[in-house]
């Protein structure tokens, strides 16, 4: 969660506090000075109730990304036929450990067995240290060429492999660490590879080693993770109610993004705010919405500056440009 600024250089900020009070005053004024059902002919002003404009609450945040996968073994290979073959023998159960070398099951080849009945089956050894997934081969069974025999993994390590936007990649590094939580106890991976996307090169695969205990293994194998990277220098923005923040339509912002924890996108998405300028014009004002607070229905945007009002009213397009009055 962002923290408030501290009051580091209090002459600027007693003077951006006094600009708002300018304004805030002339709004006022305009109030009193003019009946508030009242509309010009030229259709240039706007009479908002004061409630609906508030001075914004700067906060302080550090950039983030979230990286969001499936944890997985380091290593999965399924073990098949190389010719055609019948099974022997088979050494191993689903769920046992092995070793690199260690036999699986025997076989033996079709032509090798039409060709001497008593030749000595073939083995079939274990690629990497792992555990047996699966076993899809039985004895005295024949199998063709590519036929699934074993699925084995290797999970010394895990692994998740997240998809981000490209443009990201000036901000990863082989070597960074990601922090994620699973069932509220945190974790940190690290990236061991970038790859660009072959289906699409606007999007790139990011892939993080997890390196865990035995009893972690079991926990975390197949679960879903959020996690995420800071990146960047601290960054200044703006804490606004949500339903004053809306689409390129001037639709509610869509929450769809922020709904999964940490409630933030791969990267910060459009929205527009409607700003009172010193002048005491409106603008509809594009900004960045950074991250989404559930509890208190705010959002955090980027791109508005600490001497604005903003107005929370639901207004249309054609407002943008003319004059505030308060009610």
């Amino acid at each position: 969660m962002p923290t408030k600024i501290p009051a580091a250089h209090q002459c600027s900020h007693h003077l951006q506090r006094r600009a708002l009070a300018v304004i805030l005053s002339a709004l006022l004024l305009s109030a009193c000075t003019e009946p508030t059902n009242s509309q010009p002919a030229t259709g240039d002003t706007i009479t908002l109730p004061k409630q609906a404009v508030m001075t914004v609450k700067m906060v302080k945040y550090q950039p983030s990304f979230a990286f969001v996968g499936v944890i997985t073994p380091i290593k999965k290979t399924t073990l098949t036929a190389l010719t055609p073959a019948s099974i022997s023998s088979i050494s191993v159960q689903a769920g046992d450990s092995v070793k690199k070398g260690d036999v699986l099951l025997t076989y033996l080849p079709d032509t090798l067995a039409q060709s001497n009945q008593s030749a000595t089956p073939f083995e079939l050894t274990a690629p990497f240290d792992g555990t047996i997934d699966k076993i899809f081969a039985q004895t005295n069974q024949s199998y063709d060429k590519a036929d699934a025999w074993l699925e084995i993994s290797d999970t010394s390590q895990l692994k998740f492999i997240s998809q981000l936007s490209a443009s990201l990649l000036e901000h990863i590094q082989v070597g960074d660490a990601v922090n994620f939580g699973v069932d509220g106890v945190s974790h940190t991976g690290q990236i061991s590879q970038v790859d660009i996307d072959k289906d699409n090169p606007n999007l790139i695969n990011v892939h993080v080693i997890i390196d865990t205990t035995n009893d972690e293994t079991a926990d975390l194998l197949g679960r879903g993770v959020v996690g995420h990277i800071n990146y960047g220098q601290i960054q200044v923005g703006v804490v606004m109610p949500a339903d004053a923040v809306y689409d390129a339509a001037l639709q509610p912002a869509d929450l769809s993004l922020f709904l999964q924890p940490p409630h933030k996108p791969a990267t910060p998405v459009d929205g527009f705010v409607w700003v009172i300028k010193q002048d005491h014009s409106l603008s509809l004002s594009a900004v960045k919405l950074v991250e989404y607070y559930p509890k208190t229905q705010q959002f955090l945007v980027q791109g508005i500056t600490e001497d604005s009002l903003v107005s929370t009213a639901k207004l249309d397009k054609q407002a943008h440009g003319k004059q505030v009055m308060l009610q």
